[in-house]
Protein backbone atom coordinates (compact mmCIF):
# COMPACT_ATOMS: atom_id res chain seq x y z
CA UNK A 1 0.00 0.00 0.00
CA UNK A 2 1.70 3.09 -1.15
CA UNK A 3 1.38 6.10 1.79
CA UNK A 4 2.81 9.66 1.52
CA UNK A 5 3.01 11.32 5.04
CA UNK A 6 3.65 14.91 4.84
CA UNK A 7 3.74 17.62 7.35
CA UNK A 8 3.97 21.19 6.62
CA UNK A 9 4.82 24.25 9.14
CA UNK A 10 4.43 27.50 8.27
CA UNK A 11 7.28 29.49 9.26
CA UNK A 12 5.51 32.72 9.79
CA UNK A 13 2.22 32.30 12.00
CA UNK A 14 2.37 29.06 13.37
CA UNK A 15 -0.33 27.26 10.69
CA UNK A 16 0.12 23.87 10.10
CA UNK A 17 -1.19 21.29 8.23
CA UNK A 18 -0.90 17.59 7.93
CA UNK A 19 -0.85 16.36 4.94
CA UNK A 20 -1.55 12.10 4.44
CA UNK A 21 -1.90 10.25 0.99
CA UNK A 22 -2.76 6.11 0.93
CA UNK A 23 -3.30 4.88 -2.30
CA UNK A 24 -6.65 6.47 -3.34
CA UNK A 25 -7.23 8.50 0.03
CA UNK A 26 -5.89 11.70 0.93
CA UNK A 27 -6.41 13.16 4.26
CA UNK A 28 -5.44 17.21 5.17
CA UNK A 29 -6.10 18.16 8.63
CA UNK A 30 -5.28 21.87 9.95
CA UNK A 31 -6.46 24.22 12.04
CA UNK A 32 -5.44 27.25 9.75
CA UNK A 33 -9.09 26.92 7.78
CA UNK A 34 -10.37 30.58 8.91
CA UNK A 35 -9.19 33.97 7.45
CA UNK A 36 -8.59 36.17 10.54
CA UNK A 37 -6.90 39.74 10.51
CA UNK A 38 -3.91 39.76 13.22
CA UNK A 39 -4.94 41.59 16.55
CA UNK A 40 -3.07 44.45 18.24
CA UNK A 41 -1.28 41.58 20.39
CA UNK A 42 1.19 39.59 18.99
CA UNK A 43 0.00 36.16 18.88
CA UNK A 44 3.48 35.07 20.14
CA UNK A 45 2.39 37.07 23.30
CA UNK A 46 -1.36 36.85 23.55
CA UNK A 47 -1.67 32.65 23.47
CA UNK A 48 -4.10 30.04 24.27
CA UNK A 49 -2.17 28.83 26.65
CA UNK A 50 -2.06 32.31 28.56
CA UNK A 51 -5.46 33.24 28.66
CA UNK A 52 -5.95 29.66 30.19
CA UNK A 53 -3.51 30.37 32.83
CA UNK A 54 -5.05 33.52 33.52
CA UNK A 55 -8.71 31.92 33.76
CA UNK A 56 -7.49 29.02 35.83
CA UNK A 57 -6.04 31.57 38.13
CA UNK A 58 -9.22 34.02 38.43
CA UNK A 59 -11.03 30.20 39.41
CA UNK A 60 -8.62 29.26 41.84
CA UNK A 61 -9.20 32.71 43.63
CA UNK A 62 -12.70 32.46 43.49
CA UNK A 63 -12.53 29.09 45.34
CA UNK A 64 -10.56 30.35 47.51
CA UNK A 65 -12.45 33.17 48.59
CA UNK A 66 -15.54 30.70 49.32
CA UNK A 67 -13.93 27.69 50.50
CA UNK A 68 -10.78 28.67 52.38
CA UNK A 69 -11.04 29.16 55.99
CA UNK A 70 -8.68 31.81 58.12
CA UNK A 71 -5.46 30.74 58.81
CA UNK A 72 -2.24 30.71 57.95
CA UNK A 73 -0.64 29.34 53.99
CA UNK A 74 0.71 26.08 54.66
CA UNK A 75 2.03 23.48 52.39
CA UNK A 76 -0.93 21.44 52.56
CA UNK A 77 -3.27 24.54 51.12
CA UNK A 78 -0.28 25.49 48.40
CA UNK A 79 -0.91 21.46 46.98
CA UNK A 80 -4.44 21.72 46.94
CA UNK A 81 -4.05 25.61 45.50
CA UNK A 82 -1.79 23.91 42.63
CA UNK A 83 -3.71 21.10 42.18
CA UNK A 84 -6.96 22.66 41.47
CA UNK A 85 -4.78 25.30 39.11
CA UNK A 86 -4.07 22.92 37.14
CA UNK A 87 -6.90 20.97 36.92
CA UNK A 88 -8.54 24.01 35.61
CA UNK A 89 -6.31 24.97 33.22
CA UNK A 90 -6.84 21.82 31.84
CA UNK A 91 -10.22 21.97 31.47
CA UNK A 92 -9.86 25.97 30.53
CA UNK A 93 -7.18 25.24 27.56
CA UNK A 94 -9.30 21.68 26.58
CA UNK A 95 -12.51 23.79 26.29
CA UNK A 96 -12.79 27.31 26.52
CA UNK A 97 -9.97 28.26 24.76
CA UNK A 98 -9.43 25.10 22.32
CA UNK A 99 -8.51 25.68 18.91
CA UNK A 100 -10.99 24.67 16.36
CA UNK A 101 -9.42 22.20 13.82
CA UNK A 102 -10.38 21.05 10.22
CA UNK A 103 -9.86 17.57 8.64
CA UNK A 104 -10.95 17.18 5.03
CA UNK A 105 -10.75 13.40 3.36
CA UNK A 106 -10.49 12.42 -0.47
CA UNK A 107 -12.01 9.45 -1.44
CA UNK A 108 -11.44 7.77 -5.11
CA UNK A 109 -12.84 4.85 -4.87
CA UNK A 110 -15.96 5.80 -3.38
CA UNK A 111 -15.82 9.37 -4.86
CA UNK A 112 -16.77 11.18 -2.10
CA UNK A 113 -15.17 14.56 -0.28
CA UNK A 114 -16.05 14.30 3.32
CA UNK A 115 -15.06 17.37 6.06
CA UNK A 116 -14.71 17.46 9.65
CA UNK A 117 -15.03 20.86 11.80
CA UNK A 118 -13.76 19.77 15.25
CA UNK A 119 -14.87 22.41 18.10
CA UNK A 120 -15.34 22.75 21.65
CA UNK A 121 -17.82 20.63 22.39
CA UNK A 122 -18.07 18.26 19.34
CA UNK A 123 -17.74 17.81 15.53
CA UNK A 124 -19.26 18.47 12.53
CA UNK A 125 -19.60 16.43 9.55
CA UNK A 126 -20.38 17.05 5.75
CA UNK A 127 -20.35 14.53 2.81
CA UNK A 128 -20.41 16.00 -1.10
CA UNK A 129 -19.73 13.89 -3.89
CA UNK A 130 -16.35 14.37 -5.74
CA UNK A 131 -18.13 14.90 -8.97
CA UNK A 132 -19.62 18.46 -7.50
CA UNK A 133 -15.87 19.51 -7.12
CA UNK A 134 -15.43 21.76 -9.92
CA UNK A 135 -11.95 23.54 -9.10
CA UNK A 136 -9.59 23.53 -6.56
CA UNK A 137 -8.09 26.82 -6.28
CA UNK A 138 -6.19 29.71 -4.74
CA UNK A 139 -8.09 32.77 -3.35
CA UNK A 140 -5.90 35.62 -2.42
CA UNK A 141 -7.81 37.91 0.18
CA UNK A 142 -6.48 42.03 1.40
CA UNK A 143 -7.41 43.17 4.62
CA UNK A 144 -6.93 46.74 5.63
CA UNK A 145 -6.19 48.04 8.60
CA UNK A 146 -8.98 49.34 10.98
CA UNK A 147 -9.24 51.57 13.95
CA UNK A 148 -6.28 53.48 12.15
CA UNK A 149 -6.45 56.25 15.52
CA UNK A 150 -5.94 52.98 17.62
CA UNK A 151 -3.12 52.18 15.14
CA UNK A 152 -1.39 55.55 15.93
CA UNK A 153 -1.75 55.32 19.44
CA UNK A 154 -0.15 51.82 19.84
CA UNK A 155 2.83 52.99 17.37
CA UNK A 156 3.10 56.45 19.21
CA UNK A 157 3.80 53.92 22.62
CA UNK A 158 6.10 52.03 20.68
CA UNK A 159 8.46 54.35 19.55
CA UNK A 160 8.84 56.18 23.03
CA UNK A 161 9.78 53.15 24.09
CA UNK A 162 12.16 52.46 21.44
CA UNK A 163 10.39 49.41 20.02
CA UNK A 164 9.88 48.66 16.14
CA UNK A 165 6.73 46.52 15.64
CA UNK A 166 7.19 44.83 11.95
CA UNK A 167 4.90 45.60 9.46
CA UNK A 168 2.57 46.64 11.85
CA UNK A 169 -0.44 48.63 10.52
CA UNK A 170 0.27 48.01 7.28
CA UNK A 171 -2.37 45.80 4.95
CA UNK A 172 -2.32 41.91 5.69
CA UNK A 173 -1.94 39.46 2.57
CA UNK A 174 -4.16 36.16 3.25
CA UNK A 175 -4.28 33.26 0.90
CA UNK A 176 -6.68 30.19 1.01
CA UNK A 177 -6.83 27.35 -0.78
CA UNK A 178 -10.59 26.86 -1.77
CA UNK A 179 -12.69 24.08 -3.27
CA UNK A 180 -15.10 25.28 -5.90
CA UNK A 181 -18.31 22.65 -4.90
CA UNK A 182 -21.76 22.33 -6.90
CA UNK A 183 -23.11 25.79 -5.73
CA UNK A 184 -20.70 26.21 -2.68
CA UNK A 185 -16.87 27.80 -2.00
CA UNK A 186 -15.54 25.92 0.56
CA UNK A 187 -12.09 26.95 1.96
CA UNK A 188 -9.98 24.08 3.56
CA UNK A 189 -6.46 26.03 4.26
CA UNK A 190 -5.65 29.44 4.96
CA UNK A 191 -1.90 31.32 4.92
CA UNK A 192 0.14 34.76 4.88
CA UNK A 193 2.84 32.48 2.71
CA UNK A 194 1.53 32.36 -0.86
CA UNK A 195 4.15 29.47 -1.61
CA UNK A 196 2.70 27.09 1.06
CA UNK A 197 -0.87 27.95 -0.46
CA UNK A 198 0.16 27.00 -3.91
CA UNK A 199 2.38 23.73 -2.55
CA UNK A 200 -0.86 22.39 -1.16
CA UNK A 201 -2.96 23.54 -3.97
CA UNK A 202 -0.64 21.54 -6.69
CA UNK A 203 -0.66 18.33 -4.38
CA UNK A 204 -4.28 18.34 -4.47
CA UNK A 205 -4.35 18.56 -7.99
CA UNK A 206 -1.56 15.97 -9.06
CA UNK A 207 -3.69 13.33 -5.99
CA UNK A 208 -7.00 14.10 -8.30
CA UNK A 209 -5.82 13.20 -11.76
CA UNK A 210 -3.15 10.95 -10.85
CA UNK A 211 -5.16 8.33 -8.68
CA UNK A 212 -7.44 6.84 -11.44
CA UNK A 213 -10.83 7.94 -12.01
CA UNK A 214 -12.88 10.89 -12.98
CA UNK A 215 -10.78 14.19 -11.93
CA UNK A 216 -13.99 16.31 -11.49
CA UNK A 217 -12.59 18.60 -14.23
CA UNK A 218 -10.03 20.00 -11.80
CA UNK A 219 -8.28 22.90 -13.19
Amino acid sequence: MATDDRCKQSREDGCAYHLAIRNDVLELKTSAFQTEQSGVLHSGVFTRELASSLAAGAFVMVVGVFFAGPGAITFTRCIVAGTLFTFFFFICRRYLFHEPSFEVIFRKTEKTIETITWKSFGRRKEMFSLSELMKVRLDNKRAQPRNLDGLEVVSKIALQHGMIIPGFGTPEDSYAVVLDLAGRILPIFSTRDRNEAETLVSQLKVFLRATGGDDGGIC
